[in-house]
């Protein structure tokens, strides 16, 4: 008569393994069918867009060819003080530079939202209240102004939403939410609200509303 064999045992003796749970692969979301733009109209975007990048990149370039007639013109007999404007001048000239190159870099950022948004305006789901955010810096308020155009708004209506969307940013940017886990409780801090003499206690109800 045979042993008998435990639970994790075989009649060989080894034991048995239990199969590993098979591993759940994740559902990958479906990518979004984004519209290609032509060659021809992304050199236009890049020019339109990145025209403030340029701009500071030629005053970067002409401020440093001219500081040296501009030093020699204004401390013609002194060398010290020639070294001294030159010096000046190409620490201007370099900040110039510095914020041209972080404006020039922005582009892979600006033609995607550019895209995203004609995708929005293709489907019917586009509102010019996303650009919001978009309206608090001048290099991207170009970009809403592109995206306001291709959604086929008039010019005068396009400046009076950039307006208006730069107001709401500005104001967002002078709230501050304090939220007291334990008690539930969210406080609304306006500073603009401040200056405007609006009481914080009607302030915080009408915000919780």
């Amino acid at each position: 008569m045979s042993p008998t064999t435990g639970p994790n045992r075989n009649s060989a003796g080894n034991s048995a393994r239990i199969p590993a749970p098979a591993r759940t692969t994740q559902r990958e979301s479906p990518r979004l069918a984004l519209p290609e733009l032509k060659r021809r109209e992304r050199v236009s975007l890049w020019l339109s867009y990145q025209r403030y990048g340029l701009l500071m990149a030629g005053a970067s370039l002409i401020v440093l060819f001219l500081a040296p007639v501009f030093s020699l013109w204004l401390w013609p007999t002194s060398w010290l003080l020639w070294l001294v404007t030159m010096m000046v001048c190409a620490a201007v000239a370099l900040k110039l530079m510095g914020f041209a190159v972080y404006i020039l870099g922005r582009w892979p950022q600006k033609l995607r939202a550019t895209i995203i948004a004609q995708y929005r305006i293709n489907t019917g789901r586009f509102s010019p209240d996303s650009l919001q955010n978009y309206c608090g810096d001048p290099c991207f308020r170009l970009v809403a102004d592109e995206i306001l155009q291709r959604a086929a708004i008039p010019a005068d209506e396009r400046q009076r939403l950039i307006g208006e969307l730069r107001t709401r940013h500005e104001r967002a940017s002078q709230t501050l939410l304090f939220v007291d886990r334990e008690r539930d409780t969210v406080f609304v801090a306006d500073f603009a609200a401040d200056e405007l003499g609006i009481s914080h206690d009607r302030l915080y109800q009408n915000q919780l509303k």
